[in-house]
């Protein structure tokens, strides 16, 4: 757009100017304000008040817009109305004032909004203005929004991914408020590649029993992160999980609640819980040991984790033991300590002692000492007090040199 200010009359119907003329001439015009050079905002009231915005350059307009519902043109009253007050203005003549106006002195040139807002903040402090935009941000959700999606990437560690990620969720979050339901479930379709729109586009349409496309849904999600994102493709199995539930689908809900136990995927819903409730109980202990086979092969540091799991829930304490004995770590012999001390108190007093020895052949320093200590601490508790005993000859034996060692000893 190129129209020249000075004679721009030239450029626009004749209906809409004269329109636009009456609205001058009766002070339709109000809050004009020079956003930055070149850049100017202004209300028009009419039906509505409407907002305009113009752009211009070396005397020419290159720019306009207005909220009005106007779509004849791209000039409509309400931007002849603000053209013309600029004119006014920039000609430094008294621009047509309301009746109720006539009395007031008229307005000489202000600064622009840029130069208002440079030189507000060159004199505010830095707790005053952060102070302010806390505040806004609170009560103003709009100010909020736009705070958020301007300067979330300044602060956010997360990728650029991530941060398109938040800023499709608030415009989904925006469309929803502005434009209704309908509009934002458009909006969920046209960007399913969101993960929080994919499941809530899962979750409208479990709501609505449409199962079929909730795992159309489900399914895709799997297709689309199985290779980049496992953790995310195991969410959407998850997620097939929970419609087969809600179909009451027997044999689906084994076959991905199985998948998701011996995956070791962590969720809020209890995989082992729902394998004993959809399977027959006749068949229970030959399926319990199917799964503990099937984790056994798959030779992962959390299988310890899982089949203690399955133990605990069957209550097979002396297969328990077992499993524990055939670790030397601390910390694992203390976990199951709680499920254990009851039936075998003396066992797990002899796993802390060889945990101990072999936790002192490879550490050194205080703190360490300080740990091996706590655990001959647990012996005593289990009722081992001359194991622990027989356990510090030793070590004073084997480690006079360490001073620190001695001094820890000597506190038990």
């Amino acid at each position: 757009m190129q129209i020249p200010l000075s004679h721009f009359e030239q450029n626009i119907d004749e209906t809409i100017f004269n329109r636009g003329l009456k609205y001058f001439k009766n002070g339709h015009v109000t809050s004009f304000e020079e956003l930055s050079p070149g850049e100017f905002e202004a209300i028009v009231e009419g039906t509505e008040d409407y907002t305009v915005n113009l752009t211009v350059l070396n005397n020419n307009i290159t720019d306009c817009s207005c909220t009005c519902p106007y779509d004849y043109g791209s000039v409509c009253k309400h931007i002849v109305a603000v053209i013309l007050h600029l004119q006014q203005e920039e000609s430094g003549m008294k621009q047509p004032q309301k009746k109720e106006d006539t009395l007031k002195k008229p307005a000489s040139k202000r600064k622009t909004v840029s130069e208002q807002v440079d030189e507000m903040l060159g004199s505010l402090s830095h707790d005053d203005l952060k102070a302010f935009v806390k505040e806004q941000c609170i009560t103003d959700q709009t100010f909020r929004r736009s705070f958020l999606s301007g300067f979330l990437y300044k602060t956010t560690t997360e990728s650029p991914e991530k941060y398109r990620e938040q800023m499709t969720r608030l415009e989904y979050e925006l469309i929803k408020k502005m434009k209704g339901e309908k509009e934002a479930g458009k909006f969920i379709e046209q960007n399913l590649d969101n993960t929080d729109l994919r499941r809530k586009a899962i979750e409208e349409a479990i709501k609505n029993n449409n199962f079929d496309k909730a795992k159309s849904l489900a399914q895709d999600g799997i297709k689309n992160n199985s290779e980049d994102k496992p953790g995310l493709a195991k969410e959407w199995y998850d997620w097939l999980l929970r419609i087969s539930v809600k179909q009451q689908d027997r044999e689906k809900i084994i076959e991905y609640a199985r998948y998701l136990f011996i995956d070791g995927f962590r969720h809020d819903q209890d995989y082992y819980a729902i394998l004993k409730q959809y399977t027959e109980t006749s068949e229970w202990t030959g399926f319990v040991e199917g799964l503990i086979a099937e984790i056994k092969r798959k030779d992962h540091w959390s299988n310890i984790d899982m089949i203690g799991k399955i133990y605990i829930a069957e209550q097979w304490w002396e297969r328990l033991l077992g499993l524990v004995s055939g670790t030397r770590h601390l910390p694992y012999i203390q976990h199951y300590e709680q499920y254990l001390s009851d039936k075998y108190p003396l066992e797990l007093a002899e796993l802390y002692e060889k945990a101990i020895t072999d936790y002192l052949k490879r550490m050194t320093g205080r703190n360490h000492y300080k740990e091996a200590c706590r655990y001959m601490q647990r012996m005593i508790k289990l009722g081992a007090r001359d194991r622990v005993k027989n356990l510090m000859a030793t070590l004073r034996k084997e480690y006079p040199l360490r001073k620190a060692l001695m001094d820890e000893l000597n506190k038990i």
